[in-house]
């Protein structure tokens, strides 16, 4: 955006247009909205490790089933939800 564009919408907004409000509410929203796909989630595994999603998913694909379910058990322990939804993706891939 412009400074000339960004002027003009901080200048409607000191005037409470409803519409400002609401065009500035859409741009902050699509802005994070971009931030969170670009940013990288980190998974703390069983084993200590800090990894990315990727590596995560790459890692599960290599334990057999009961490291599997170790890895399930501890990821339902410590409450980590994005590792326990990794583990039964991937389990559920294993059973078909």
């Amino acid at each position: 955006m412009s400074n000339s564009e960004a002027l003009e919408l901080v200048l409607k907004l000191r005037d409470n247009d409803y519409k400002t409000t609401i065009q500035i509410k859409h741009l902050v929203n699509n802005k994070n909205n971009q931030l969170r796909k670009h940013k990288t989630i980190l998974i703390k595994i069983s084993r200590g490790f800090v990894i990315e999603q990727d590596a995560c998913v790459s890692f599960l694909n290599n334990l057999s089933m009961n490291q599997f379910i170790n890895e399930l058990e501890y990821a339902h322990s410590t409450k980590n939800f994005i590792l326990e939804q990794l583990v039964m993706n991937e389990y559920y891939q294993k059973q078909q």
